[in-house]
């Protein structure tokens, strides 16, 4: 491959920020995302390929697109160390400045990045959100905030926060959590960890002005109760009581907290989360929550034969 000729920013770009594409298993999908990445400003940084021992077509997909990127690296986990452990293996492969960790299966948009390129060469702050779930518009855009100010206008921080390539950031600030995030694999989202610290901190995020990345929808293959139980369990890891409550009600998009309650009810006598899980989302709610809550659950345990059927006349 010829030297690409890079512009002056392209170029201290790459003298900044890494990227680490993690991947397993996904080798249509990988194709598809190392095709969208060829030609945009960060197909010039260093951008190590991190495969969890894959059995399908991957090395393949990866020696294809190789001659492509004038700073990629392959490598491959001896043996597949699950998905979240993988998240964090990745952290520690990069040695940039800034670090952008993507997944091998989402969707890019590089029209419109030159706020964050500015913001990273700049060293303006320690995160910046690059995108998120697509489930609604991207809003606040271009603007400098605390993850509190951001969610009292309405952006839902911690939702898209647990969209692993929602971040791009500072690499030691990562690594200064990286012992509690590995602590923190059981439950899914190690990465959050570092992400909560900044809103405990007020630490200032930069929105960007355009949603880079967006997450692919129906790909994952855990069960609701499963995650249900999880996500609890992340949001305790915040030690005031109305902080575990604002971050545990965000991944629901601003949906009322009673209406969230109700449904997760309506969940578990339907069988599709545990009663154990909703008692750990009522006492996340509150002490007194979790008493209400025996009230509560015997009142609709009596209505229940009435309104099991609402579901099958949609």
């Amino acid at each position: 491959m010829e030297e690409p000729v890079l512009l002056p920013n392209y170029k201290r770009l790459a003298q900044k920020l890494e990227l680490v594409l993690f991947t397993y298993n996904r080798a249509p999908y990988l194709n598809h995302a190392l095709t969208q990445l060829q030609g945009s400003p960060f197909s010039f940084c260093k951008i190590t390929i991190l495969d969890n021992c894959s059995t399908d077509e991957t090395p393949a997909v990866i020696q294809q697109h190789i001659a492509c990127f004038p700073n990629m690296v392959y490598e491959r986990n001896k043996i597949n160390i699950g998905g979240n452990a993988n998240i964090l293996r990745a952290a520690e492969r990069s040695n940039g400045l800034y670090t952008w960790l993507i997944c091998d299966d989402d969707e890019f948009d590089f029209s419109n990045c030159d706020d964050v390129i500015d913001v990273v060469l700049e060293e303006k702050v320690d995160l910046i959100h690059v995108g998120g779930h697509g489930t609604k518009p991207w809003q606040l855009a271009g603007i400098t905030a605390t993850p509190k100010e951001l969610m009292a206008k309405g952006y839902h921080f911690v939702n898209n926060a647990s969209f692993v390539p929602a971040s791009l950031f500072r690499t030691q600030v990562f690594y200064d959590s990286l012992d509690e995030a590995y602590q923190n694999i059981r439950n899914w989202y190690p990465h959050l960890v570092y992400t909560f610290k900044f809103y405990t901190d007020n630490k200032l995020v930069y929105l960007a002005k355009n949603r880079i990345v967006t997450a692919s929808v129906g790909r994952a293959g855990y069960n609701y109760d499963d995650w249900l139980d999880r996500w609890v369990n992340t949001s305790f890891l915040m030690k005031q009581s109305s902080d575990r409550r604002k971050v545990f009600f965000d991944v629901y998009n601003g949906e009322k907290k009673l209406i969230t309650l109700a449904r997760l009810t309506l969940h578990a006598f339907k069988k599709k989360i545990s009663f154990f899980s909703l008692f750990k989302v009522f006492y996340l709610y509150s002490v007194p929550g979790l008493l209400a809550s025996i009230f509560y659950l015997a009142g609709i345990g009596l209505l229940y034969p009435f309104i099991k059927n609402i579901g099958k006349k949609d």
